[in-house]
């Protein structure tokens, strides 16, 4: 190669990575890459909640046989309670209350702060669109939170306006 062609292509380099290190540089990137960070945070949230959600289903699904099984189960339903362990979790469980005052009884125990009551299939429900909030990024504030937590935060505040804990199943 001739010392003309050498030169010239190094300065060609030269100019190539001076444009890159630009691009790295500029604040644009830094926004990409938190995005993506913020994509593969919600998924992962997501996939734990998920997993959550099945824990509870399986659950669920067994309350529901003991309710058919058992004749001291009758008038029962089964009811999704999540308590507020601690700062970083929440405890959850699926659990058995007479339908005719579950409804007045999951209120009481809200409005104090206890727990957050709600019917197996309002949490199922629940679930799903809270699933769809997060992964539209409508939720970044809590893609740090662990998942039963997440969860408690999100539904029990919001619980009040997407539905009503006396509502029938």
């Amino acid at each position: 190669m001739k010392p003309e062609d050498l030169k010239g292509k190094s300065e060609r380099i030269r100019d190539e990575a001076g444009g890159l290190a630009a691009i790295i540089s500029d604040a644009a990137l830094e926004e990409t890459t938190s995005g993506i960070l913020n994509v593969a945070l919600r998924k992962k949230l997501v996939e734990d909640i998920s997993k959550i959600a099945q824990d509870i289903d399986q659950r669920a699904r067994r309350m529901e046989q003991e309710i058919r099984d058992y004749s001291i189960n009758k008038g029962k339903e089964v009811w999704i309670r999540f308590l507020p362990a601690g700062a970083q979790d929440a405890e959850y469980d699926a659990i058995l209350m007479l339908a005719e005052i579950a409804p007045l009884t999951a209120a009481a125990l809200d409005e104090k702060h206890v727990s957050w009551h709600v019917r197996y299939d309002s949490f199922v429900r629940l679930i799903g669109n809270l699933k769809q909030e997060i992964l539209e990024g409508k939720h970044d504030d809590k893609l740090r939170t662990k998942p039963a937590r997440a969860i408690y935060d999100l539904l029990r505040l919001g619980h009040d306006a997407r539905e009503p804990t006396n509502s029938s199943a």
